[in-house]
């Protein structure tokens, strides 16, 4: 492929539209940020060309999307090593209720949160008293 083709394919995935949620500037280029889905690859991009400006974006867009689930948020903060994030996202865990979510993503949790993820929440769940 050449570059050309390359930059149309992005072109094509980040146009303006009437659904725009947030607009990201890259080399001079605008990305039009229109759904929830394009949010992980901003953040591959971010992360592979060390965009910190921009993942702090990204990271607000999330934080405030209503078309991502705490759990979503909390595996995205964890695979992309996002600290605020993730302390926001434990955060929403504030009352028993909220702690379903595992039992409902039991199968994804021990595959996509890590360990150090696990036990913050745990501490969580117990500094609650939850556990009684």
């Amino acid at each position: 492929m050449t570059g050309t083709s390359q930059l149309s394919i992005y072109e094509k995935a980040f146009a303006k539209s009437d659904k725009t949620d947030a607009i990201l500037v890259v080399d001079g280029k605008k990305l039009h940020v229109k759904k929830a889905k394009n949010a992980e690859n901003l953040l591959k991009l971010a992360d592979r060309f060390l965009m910190s400006s921009s993942k702090l974006i990204v990271i607000n867009l999330i934080k405030t999307s209503t078309e991502f689930e705490r759990f979503e948020k909390l595996c995205l903060a964890d695979k992309y090593k996002l600290e605020d994030l993730l302390k926001y996202t434990v955060g929403l865990y504030f009352n028993k209720e909220c702690f379903y979510d595992f039992y409902r993503w039991s199968d994804r949790v021990k595959e996509e949160l890590s360990h150090e993820t696990q036990s913050k929440l745990f501490q969580r769940y117990f500094f609650f008293g939850f556990g009684n």
